[in-house]
Parts: C-alpha cells; sequence; structure tokens
C-alpha cells in the first residue's frame, strides 16, 4: 500500500507550526508577485525567518505554485506515522501468519515467530520485511485481544479488570504511592516495621534473604534474561526485573533455559544501572552511560562458560534444582532435594561458599572484597563474616561454579559420562566430569578440604 500525500491545511496543522507559515507568508508573499529578485532582498528574508539562503527560494517557487499560506507550513521529511507501505499482499501474508502462529496459546518467541514467519513468506515467492516491520505489526494488535489469546481468559480478567470503589485508608501504611523525589531516608529496623506493617519479624527476615550473612548473596547490579525482558517490553512496554535475579543463587533462567545477561548491549558495561532506568513514572530499558535505548531484539553474545562447561537439559535441571534450594536455604525453608553435607547445623548456603572459595583459590582470582555493608559494622570482625559468594563474581564464573557444585554435591552416578569439562583448559572438554577428577584438579592447599566436602554424607 503506497503512502497517500495530504496537503496541508489550517485543520491539520498545528498552533506553532501555523504561527511560523503566517510569518514566511507575509514575509515571502512581497517577493513571490515580483518577477526578478535581487540578493538584498533574498538575504534580509533570510535574516528575518532565521533561514538559508536556498531554503528561501524553495519557499517563493512553493508560494508561487500554491499561493496559500499553508503551503510554508514544517515538513516533516519521510512518510507519515501509521502509513504502511508494504504492498496490500504482503499485509495479508503479515496478518496471516500472526493468527496462525503467534496468537496461540503455545506462545511463541517472537524470534521463532519471526523465523516461521520468513519460512511462509518465501514458501508464497515473496521476499519477506524486516524483522523491526513485523514487529509493529504485532504491537497495532489490540493488547487485551492479544493477551486473551496467548494467556487465557483468566489472565485478561486478572490485568484488564475495572476495579470498583475508591481508596480509602483504615490504618497508616494502608496505601502507598510512588514519588520519585528525592528525599532523605531514614532506616527502620526489624521490631519497628512489624509494628507499622502488621508482619512478623519472622516475615520480614525472610524478605531480606533471611539472615544477616544471606546479604552477601545479593547482587549490587542489575542481571536479566533476555527473553522475559523482551515479554515484558511486548506486554507492557516496560522492562520489569524479576526478584529472583537478584540473588546469586540464580544464574540461568528456568523458562527458557538460558544465561542470564549482566552486560549492557550498548556500552557494554556493567553495574551502571542500565535497561532499568526511571523515566517520567515509567520503567524504560535506557542506556545510563550513552542515555539513549537499548535493542534487545537481536541475539546476545553467549558467554563462553570456564573449564569448557557446557549446559544441556540434565545439566539446566540439576543446576535450578540446586538454585531454588539455595534461595530456600537463605530463607530458612526446607530443601526439595538432597545434597551431600547438609544437615541442620551445616546450610547449603555455607556449603556453596566454601567450593566458591576453593574454586577461585584455585585458579588464582580473589576478588578485592568491597567496603562491608551498614550492618557489618556492628560486629568487630567483619572480614571474618564475610564469605564470597556467586553473586560477587561474573555471571559466567558464577554459572561455572554453580554448575561444578551441582554436579560434586549430587549423586555423581546419575552424571556418569554424561558432563565432561576440561580443567585444563587446552580447548577440548574430553574429561569427565566427576567429583574425584574435581577434588585431584583443586590447589594442593584445598584439596583434602574439597575431598571432604564431597565425601559427605547426603543430608535430609
Amino acid at each position: 500500500m503506497g503512502s497517500v500525500h495530504m496537503q496541508s491545511s489550517v485543520y491539520t496543522v498545528e498552533d506553532t507550526a501555523w504561527t511560523i507559515a503566517v510569518q514566511r507568508s507575509d514575509v515571502l508573499r512581497p517577493l513571490s508577485e515580483k518577477q526578478r529578485l535581487s540578493l538584498c532582498e533574498v538575504n534580509e528574508a533570510a535574516r528575518l525567518l532565521q533561514i538559508s539562503i536556498p531554503h528561501v527560494y524553495r519557499l517563493i517557487r512553493k508560494l508561487r505554485a500554491e499561493q496559500t499560506t499553508s503551503a510554508m507550513t514544517l515538513q516533516s521529511p519521510g512518510p507519515r506515522k501509521g502509513c504502511r507501505r508494504l504492498p496490500p499482499h504482503i499485509e495479508q501474508i503479515i496478518d496471516q501468519a500472526i493468527d496462525r502462529f503467534f496468537m496461540k496459546r503455545e506462545r511463541l518467541t517472537l524470534k521463532r515467530f519471526y523465523g516461521l514467519f520468513v519460512l511462509d513468506c518465501r514458501a508464497h515467492g515473496h521476499v519477506p520485511p524486516c524483522f523491526n516491520t513485523v514487529l509493529s505489526r504485532i504491537k497495532a494488535r489490540d493488547l487485551k485481544t492479544t493477551v486473551r489469546r496467548r494467556n487465557g481468559k483468566a489472565c485478561v480478567e486478572a490485568g484488564f479488570h475495572q476495579i470498583q470503589g475508591g481508596l480509602e485508608a483504615e490504618r497508616p501504611l494502608d496505601i502507598v504511592q510512588i514519588d520519585h523525589t528525592k528525599v532523605d531516608l531514614m532506616l527502620v529496623d526489624d521490631v519497628n516495621l512489624a509494628v507499622m506493617t502488621s508482619l512478623s519479624q519472622r516475615s520480614i527476615r525472610a524478605m531480606r534473604c533471611g539472615m544477616l550473612q544471606g546479604r552477601l548473596w545479593v547482587r549490587d547490579h542489575h542481571v536479566w534474561c533476555r527473553e522475559c525482558v523482551r515479554e515484558a517490553l511486548l506486554e507492557g512496554d516496560e522492562p520489569w526485573e524479576q526478584r529472583s535475579w537478584r540473588t546469586g543463587a540464580t544464574v540461568t533462567c528456568e523458562r527458557h533455559r538460558r544465561f542470564l545477561e549482566e552486560a549492557c548491549p550498548r556500552c557494554n558495561k556493567i553495574g551502571k544501572g542500565c535497561l532499568f532506568l526511571s523515566d517520567k513514572g515509567r520503567v524504560q530499558p535506557l542506556c545510563a552511560v550513552k542515555g539513549d535505548k537499548i535493542n534487545l531484539w537481536g541475539d546476545a553474545l553467549d558467554d563462553q562458560l570456564p573449564w569448557g562447561l557446557t549446559i544441556d537439559r540434565t545439566i539446566s535441571r540439576c543446576v535450578n534444582a540446586l538454585s531454588i534450594d539455595l534461595c530456600r536455604s537463605l530463607v530458612g525453608q526446607t530443601l526439595r532435594a538432597q545434597w551431600r553435607g547438609v544437615s541442620r547445623e551445616r546450610r547449603l548456603t555455607t556449603i556453596i561458599e566454601e567450593l566458591t572459595l576453593i574454586t577461585l583459590i584455585t585458579i588464582d582470582y580473589l576478588p578485592r572484597p568491597q567496603p562491608p555493608l551498614y550492618w557489618m559494622l556492628e560486629q568487630s570482625d567483619w572480614k571474618a563474616a564475610f564469605h564470597y559468594t556467586p553473586a560477587m563474581l561474573p555471571t559466567s564464573l558464577a554459572t561455572g561454579i554453580i554448575m561444578l557444585a551441582s554436579v560434586v554435591l549430587s549423586d555423581h552416578q546419575f552424571f556418569e559420562d554424561r558432563v565432561f569439562w576440561d580443567p585444563s583448559e587446552c580447548q577440548v572438554a574430553c574429561e569427565p566430569l566427576t567429583p574425584e577428577t574435581y577434588v585431584m584438579w583443586l590447589h594442593p592447599k584445598v584439596r583434602s578440604w574439597g575431598r571432604q566436602i564431597i565425601s559427605a554424607p547426603f543430608g535430609v
């Protein structure tokens, strides 16, 4: 469908643009009525209108042709907003593909849907349009209809149901409104917070990753799953961060089976607050360094895991099981699986912290401890309470340590001859990963410590 040029009129022009058009008409109309123009007159018109001399000649020719003030309005280059330039049969193929593949309960990802659309378009003998064109057609659909066909009627009722009644507060903090104005903060301890919120101190401690030591498992920067952020942008036009991504126990996305990212795709920096910036009361996918939007619709650069490790369906299930139990151990809940060395006196998080330390000693990589948090200042020797956790490491290294722990702390017979690694880093993962090979790889000073961890009986 080709674009249609619409002539400007007083009904389609904004007030500011119309004021500029009237000013140009008053200055240029006497010049348009003359047969010959002097250079002085053109220079004076360019000075009054603050435009270039060639632009003055173009406006005079246009005024002579149309003889209307609306001819002097500002014209934005390119097609008008909402104009579709694709042929009708291509538009029909896009609409049919959206109904056949995207508007289904299987909820195909955008990448998978676009691949099927390209095959369908080529099957009809047409050149497929680009990804952004197809994405704009999906966003043009009614959001409520899209959610109903992809997620079901219950999800529509939960997200689009109109709430009846008004806001009536019956107690303090019953209604909380978000204000982005910067103010001084006052820290409240758990006792006063429990009184104000009517929650138990145990529930408040669970919201804070359980014990004080559990706060070392909280990342100090954002990580995300690209597929999850894409779906959030498609449904609500805001990139929402999941709570599980903040803990160092989570290294992969269980739903999409992919590694979490931490480097900004725009500036390639970590810990700058990119992708989740607040702008005009909404969370926007902006780069905090360069200030422009972040494009998440391309393929991410897969971070190579250390020691030649690769992740498949089997090891992914084991890593997810360990991540879930680590999160439950942080808040003092019962574990779902059995791991070596876990007991009532010895938590799973403590074992992972020890495995992290001996692994870092083996590879000679000890990151410098950051200044202690405010809760550490209350302790006489904060260094004795400090432990290395996967939350302090790059996501690729943290994923490798979690994968090693998921194998050596579980039943190794389940992974016999199924997981291979390259401890010598010779670019060929040909050695089976077993507790014995892991212990032999450790540094001699911590080898007995590692053997004691992996030979412990399974916990209850």
